[in-house]
C-alpha cells in the first residue's frame, strides 16, 4: 500500500485542530502520516497537537514542525512540501473535516499523472460545493512547484494549482468526502470581503510594509 502524507498548515486553531486531526486518524485507509506546520501560533494550538500525539490510539504518525514566526499560509505550505518524503500527499485545512473514506476513495483514481479532487460540503448547511475545493486535493508531490510567498492575500493556492495543472491531469470523486467550516475567523472569509471591497483586485500598495500577521489582524478587525 502506498503511504500518503496529509499536509496541514495551522495558525491559531486551538478550537478546531483536534477535530481536523482526528478526522485523518479515523480514515479507513491507514497507511498515512500527518505533517503539521504550526506557523507561529500564539494560542494553545501547538500544545493541543502534542497532546493528541501522546493520547492517540491510531498508528498513524503525527509529525509537527514549529515555526517561530508567522509568515503566512504560502510559506507554511512550502515548508510542508519540503518536509514531505512520500510520492503522494493530500492537503487538509486545520479547521475542516475529512470524511472517513476520503483518502481511500481518492486513491482508487489516483496515479502519478493525476491530481484528485472530491466534492465538499458546507459543514453547517450540508449544501454541496459547486467548485473544486483546494484542500480536497490528493496529488503527486512535486517539490519544484512552490507557492508564491509574496502573495498571501488570496491567490497563492490558485497560482500553485495553475502550475500543477500544466504538469498533471485532474479528476474528481463525485461524492461528498470533505466538510468546510465557514466560520467567521476563517482566512477565506475576510479575504473575500477584502476582495469585494476592492472590486476584485487586491491593492497590494495598501499592504506595503505590513507583515502577513499585521494584515491578518488589520482586516479581520475591519471586515469580520
Amino acid at each position: 500500500m502506498e503511504k500518503i502524507s496529509v499536509l496541514i498548515p495551522v495558525f491559531n486553531r486551538e478550537k478546531f485542530i483536534e477535530r481536523s486531526i482526528n478526522s485523518i486518524l479515523n480514515q479507513t485507509y491507514q497507511n498515512l502520516e500527518i505533517i503539521i506546520y504550526d506557523d507561529g501560533s500564539t494560542d494553545k494550538t501547538f500544545e493541543m497537537i502534542d497532546q493528541i500525539k501522546t493520547t492517540k490510539t491510531s498508528n498513524i504518525e503525527i509529525r509537527r514542525i514549529a515555526g517561530i514566526k508567522n509568515f503566512g499560509v504560502a510559506y507554511a505550505r512550502n515548508i510542508l512540501l519540503k518536509m514531505c518524503n512520500t510520492k503522494y500527499a493530500a492537503w487538509m485545512d486545520s479547521d475542516d473535516i475529512s470524511h472517513p473514506e476520503r483518502i481511500e476513495k481518492q486513491l482508487k483514481v489516483l496515479d502519478e499523472n493525476t491530481m484528485v479532487y472530491c466534492t465538499w460540503e458546507n459543514l453547517k448547511s450540508k449544501s454541496a460545493g459547486t467548485t473544486r475545493g483546494f484542500a480536497t486535493l490528493l496529488f503527486p508531490v512535486n517539490k519544484e512547484i512552490k507557492f508564491p510567498e509574496n502573495m498571501n492575500f488570496g491567490a497563492e493556492d490558485a497560482i500553485w494549482r495553475e502550475k500543477m495543472e500544466k504538469v498533471y491531469k485532474t479528476t474528481d470523486v463525485n461524492e461528498v468526502l470533505y466538510s468546510i467550516d465557514f466560520h467567521g475567523d476563517r482566512i477565506g472569509s475576510w479575504k473575500r470581503k477584502i476582495d469585494k471591497d476592492w472590486n476584485g483586485v487586491y491593492n497590494l500598495k495598501d499592504l506595503e510594509g505590513l507583515s502577513y500577521e499585521e494584515v491578518l489582524n488589520k482586516y479581520k478587525m475591519e471586515y469580520c
